[in-house]
């Protein structure tokens, strides 16, 4: 009788556990993330097709107060960049209806736009193509060989869970040098840096980065 007693107990206790576990792994929804603060994640690199330049005074002159390479410093719209799950697989971004699927990993989310958008494939068309190989992870969509395009879709990453998450971002700046004149292109995306990209410069290409984790909290 006392043994039987004993594997009762045990069994109860077991059961109380494992529903406890089932509770705290249960998650309404929607959850909004709200952020609370910009973090530097990496201080500017500039890349050429000769290597990394680790000059301080070069890289500040090339950037010139070039936007989002002080984002820790600015104030920011909390609600603009504020994140809204509306399931598990979803998530609107911002106060507009920018939704995004969602493909979990762990601790990783990344974030695909529903809509598709077409990106140049050519390293030597100037109209974004570095910007695109820049991007550590981007979707795996369908190339179009015939006009050197690719269909994709807009990445977002982040890392955490539903009471924290660090969305990634990687302000940009690209120089063209071409007869004697500079062109640019500049930017913020949400995503960060694919390091192998800078191999695979040409020699009339500048590219800086800056890269930084936007800390969010849910409540």
């Amino acid at each position: 009788m006392k043994n039987q007693l004993t594997l009762f107990t045990i069994c109860a206790l077991f059961g109380l556990l494992l529903n406890s576990c089932t509770k705290d792994n249960e998650q309404a929804f929607p959850v909004k993330f709200y952020p609370e603060s910009i973090e530097v994640k990496s201080a500017a690199r500039m890349f050429r097709s000769t290597g990394e330049v680790k000059n301080a005074t070069e890289i500040s002159t090339a950037l010139n107060g070039t936007p989002y390479f002080s984002l820790e410093k600015e104030p920011f719209d909390k609600n603009e960049l504020a994140l809204t799950f509306t399931t598990e697989d979803s998530v609107v971004i911002g106060n507009s209806d920018l939704k995004f699927s969602v493909k979990r990993d762990g601790k990783q989310f990344l974030f695909y736009s529903k809509a598709t958008v077409r990106v140049d494939a050519d390293p030597r068309n100037p109209n974004g193509t570095t910007l695109w190989h820049l991007l550590k992870y981007t979707y795996n969509g369908v190339p179009i060989s015939r006009w050197n395009t690719a269909l994709t879709k807009e990445t977002r990453v982040a890392y955490g869970n539903f009471k924290e998450i660090r969305l990634s971002a990687m302000a940009y700046l690209i120089l063209r040098s071409s007869q004697g004149s500079v062109s640019s292109n500049s930017g913020l995306t949400f995503n960060e840096f694919n390091s192998e990209s800078a191999t695979k410069l040409q020699p009339d290409e500048t590219v800086i980065v800056k890269e930084y984790e936007l800390v969010l909290r849910s409540r």
